[in-house]
């Protein structure tokens, strides 16, 4: 039998559906569009990955798409899969529905998350964790920030303004993140689809950066000219006021240690930071993504 795909037009379902690792798996997509085919597709697999979802909304849209998107498509999606029979649910979340804070996230840590976002991947889970049943197999792994070849958003964003060697104030930011990488993602959901697990993981690369190293990363396999500059104090307090949320993706901590996870399902990562950022950039200068 095979595997059920939604969200596969998306950044980690483009990179699953293209990776060696599934390359002779039968993967069967799905997209909102085709809700109507959805129990004649879940009646040909045995396991769902459902990639289906949204982490940043246009100018026009209103914070309710995160519920629309997120929470009620992922119940809509589980409902079916329970009715169909489906045997595994692999969903991916976020390290967001586990809350905010600026510093070490453990595998107990729990807040009331603050953003849209986080509060709809928790409200998916706690459906699918309140509803499943002893026929149906669940794991819900909860990635941080993902980045690999194609990667949309800040890192994009990021890669394209010190392509174009303008300065950054990025200078001695001593702050810790765990991020995690597209190939060791992917890995991570095929050891657990092919090893039916059942777990609920956060995850991430083993080793942590901080901004500043990666932003000197980016610039040095883009060969970039750009003159990183660090921010007077003054300007860190008026931008942690007026852009609390924004200000604290680039320069608060936000880390976890996954080894004692991935330990207890027998995981090893494929790949490790280094090497997936120069794979990264090699892809951007190629594709030139603007």
């Amino acid at each position: 039998m095979g595997i059920l795909v939604t969200g596969a037009s998306g950044f980690v379902g483009s990179n699953l559906l293209n990776h060696p690792l599934f390359e002779n798996e039968k993967l069967v997509t799905h997209s909102h569009s085709e809700d109507n085919l959805i129990e004649i597709k879940l009646s040909k697999v045995e396991t769902v990955i459902h990639l289906a979802g949204i982490s940043v909304l246009k100018k026009e849209e209103k914070q309710i798409k995160f519920f629309n998107v997120n929470s009620d498509y992922t119940k809509f999606v589980f409902e079916k899969s329970i009715a169909c029979g489906i045997k595994h649910f692999i969903f991916i979340s976020s390290i967001k529905a586990l809350g905010d804070t600026d510093g070490f996230i453990s595998n107990e840590f729990r807040v009331t998350p603050i953003d849209a976002y986080g509060k709809s991947k928790l409200k998916a889970e706690e459906f699918i964790l309140n509803f499943k049943s002893d026929e149906i197999k669940v794991s819900i792994i909860r990635p941080v920030l993902i980045y690999g070849k194609g990667v949309k958003g800040n890192l994009l964003n990021l890669m394209k303004l010190l392509d174009k060697n303008l300065p950054l104030p990025f200078y001695n930011i001593k702050n810790k993140r765990s991020i995690l990488s597209i190939n060791n993602l992917v890995k991570l959901i095929y050891h657990i689809y092919v090893n039916r697990i059942e777990c609920q993981i956060n995850a991430a690369d083993l080793n942590t950066i901080n901004t500043s190293e990666l932003v000197g990363k980016f610039k040095h396999h883009l060969n970039s000219r750009s003159i990183i500059f660090s921010l007077p104090y003054i300007f860190h307090l008026i931008l942690r006021f007026i852009a609390k949320s924004k200000y604290d993706k680039l320069f608060s901590s936000s880390y976890i240690d996954p080894k004692e996870s991935y330990l207890s399902i027998g995981f090893t990562p494929l790949r490790d930071t280094d090497t997936e950022i120069i794979e990264m950039i090699k892809y951007y200068k190629k594709n030139k993504l603007i």
